[in-house]
């Protein structure tokens, strides 16, 4: 299965891979920013009080 990334990725232009970075970049930004929203909902929680206790 990775052979077929690495073929996929090779085939592309610049542009391609450019813009592919970018939407990578903003993906894993997003991902932080929900982990970052999910954390603290939990540790609003009171499950979490209660297991912290």
């Amino acid at each position: 299965m990775e052979r077929s990334y690495v073929f996929l990725w090779s085939a592309m232009t610049k542009e391609e891979k450019k813009k592919a970075k970018q939407e990578i970049e903003e993906m894993n930004q997003q991902m932080a920013t929900e982990t970052g929203r999910l954390n603290a909902a939990w540790k609003s929680s009171e499950e979490w009080r209660y297991l912290r206790d």
